[in-house]
């Protein structure tokens, strides 16, 4: 609160706003001009006092808006976190289940008698190992890559 009038440059302190600004509030009506003193431009003490608050309650629910919105993108970045660390988990499985049934045919392929179902298994054997390398390479390049965080505003443009 200010208990004289100002000068534009001291409200532009006072208010902590811009020089222009001082001046665009002035040409609105938001602050009064006293008498000027000495050709300059000299501002009522109730004028500043009362944009002075207004200004304080616009700043503080840009601030709030700022705030909500980026709880709200901290949550869906959270979700997509969540997603991304479930498909990495599912991926893990399914390569352990591929090596334990490459590791089964491996074996029950010492005790095959016919080339012919040897031959079946070695195929089915190099199948599931470029399935292995494939999922395995989708892994490490999700994991290199992972989800792109929101971009992010500077609350004044948030609106």
């Amino acid at each position: 609160m200010t208990d004289r009038p100002l000068t534009i440059e001291e409200a532009t302190k006072f208010l902590e706003v811009s020089d222009k600004t001082i001046r665009r509030m002035l040409e609105r009506g938001m602050l009064q001009e006293q008498e000027r003193d000495r050709g300059r431009i000299v501002i009522t003490a109730a004028s500043l006092n009362a944009a002075a608050e207004q200004l304080a309650h616009e700043r503080g629910q840009a601030d709030q808006e700022a705030q909500l919105i980026l709880a709200s993108q901290a949550a869906l970045l959270n979700l997509e976190r969540e997603r991304h660390a479930v498909e990495l988990r599912a991926k893990e499985e399914r390569i352990n289940e591929l090596v334990a049934e490459v590791a089964t045919l491996k074996t029950d392929q010492k005790y095959m008698v016919s080339n012919e179902d040897k031959i079946a298994y070695e195929r089915r054997i190099a199948e599931l190992e470029a399935v292995i390398k494939v999922v395995q390479q989708q892994m490490t390049d999700q994991r290199e890559n992972p989800p792109v965080e929101p971009q992010s505003k500077p609350w004044w443009k948030l609106w």
